[in-house]
C-alpha cells in the first residue's frame, strides 16, 4: 500500500469508477449487480465518496449516503444513518487492507457529519468472506435473507 493514495473522489475520477463498476459486474460475484449509472455517481460525489489511487489510476472506491432513519428497526427513529452503497477493489489487490482503508475513510467522513449509526448490505457470492470482513470492522448481522431454487 506504500504507493497508494486515499482521497475524496472528484468528478474527474468518475470515468475510472465507472470502468471499475463495469469490471465488478463482469466478475459475476454479486447477485443482480449492474453497472452504476453516471448520474448516480455524480449525485454521490462528496465527503462520503473516496477512492484509492495507484500510479496507474484508481484501483478502488467506496461511497454511501447519509439519511434520517425512518424504517430500520435496529437504529433509533430519526437517527442519522450512513449506508455504504458500494465498495470495490480490483481483484489483484484485494486482501491487502485497501478495502478496510476505504471503509475507514468513508465512515470517518460520515462521523464528521454527525453520524453514529452505520449500515452495510451485500449480495456477494460467496457471502461468508464479506460477513467476516465487516464483522472484523465492528459490524454485526441484523437480518438474513436466504433463497433456494429447485430448478
Amino acid at each position: 500500500m506504500q504507493h497508494l493514495r486515499f482521497r475524496e473522489a472528484a468528478v474527474s475520477d468518475l470515468p475510472d469508477v465507472e470502468n471499475l463498476s463495469r469490471q465488478w459486474v463482469r466478475e459475476n460475484n454479486a447477485w443482480g449487480l449492474v453497472p452504476t449509472p453516471t448520474a448516480f455517481l455524480h449525485e454521490r460525489i462528496g465527503p462520503c465518496f473516496h477512492v484509492a489511487q495507484a500510479p496507474e489510476g484508481v484501483i478502488g472506491y467506496a461511497f454511501g449516503r447519509i439519511y434520517l432513519n425512518d424504517e430500520r428497526a435496529v437504529f433509533p427513529a430519526s437517527a442519522l444513518v450512513f449506508e455504504l452503497e458500494e465498495m470495490y477493489v480490483v481483484p489483484n489487490l484485494r486482501r491487502r487492507g485497501i478495502g478496510g482503508a476505504l471503509l475507514d475513510r468513508v465512515l470517518a467522513a460520515a462521523r464528521l457529519q454527525g453520524v453514529r449509526h452505520f449500515l452495510v448490505c451485500s449480495a456477494a457470492r460467496p457471502i461468508d468472506p464479506v460477513v467476516q470482513f465487516y464483522r472484523s470492522r465492528g459490524f454485526e448481522p441484523w437480518s438474513v435473507q436466504m433463497f433456494r431454487s429447485d430448478d
